[in-house]
């Protein structure tokens, strides 16, 4: 037969309080750096749905043989891919703390047939990171620097 004075198992209401509260400790410390990763994050999925949307616009110029136009917005945040019979659009849009733009300066780069005329760098800054893609001429794949 067993003893009846055996303590019952479980918390008590102190170690519950203890335990919830470096739990919670946890949590708050954790949260604050939640914001960095989650722009970084961010940052790295507009780099990507750029790259496949360029890719896109390589397919459909040279598919179509007709011009695709992408032009950067600064002040309105997004970069639209645009053909020239105007029947294809999309649009890269990018957070306030990010600029996308050519390295060389001009606001539209133009892909003909599946081309590029000159080669081109593409800037991604956020604060104190930068992220180039060069395109190649005359075969227009974006690589990552």
């Amino acid at each position: 037969m067993a003893p009846r004075n055996k303590r019952p198992s479980g918390f008590t209401l102190l170690e519950m309080s203890l335990t919830l509260f470096l739990i919670s400790g946890a949590l708050v410390l954790g949260g604050r750096y939640q914001p960095v990763q989650f722009q970084d994050w961010q940052e790295h999925m507009v780099i990507n749905h750029f790259k496949e949307t360029w890719d896109n616009a390589l397919s459909y110029s040279l598919t179509r043989h007709t011009i695709v136009a992408i032009s950067f917005y600064q002040s309105k945040g997004y970069v639209r891919f645009l053909s020239g019979n105007g029947k294809w659009c999309r649009y890269v849009r990018y957070p306030k703390q990010m600029t996308i733009q050519p390295k060389n300066g001009s606001p539209v780069i133009n892909i003909r047939n599946g081309n590029l005329l000159k080669p081109q760098i593409i800037e991604f800054k956020s604060g104190q990171k930068t992220t180039s893609l060069t395109a190649q001429m005359h075969w227009g794949r974006l690589d990552e620097k």
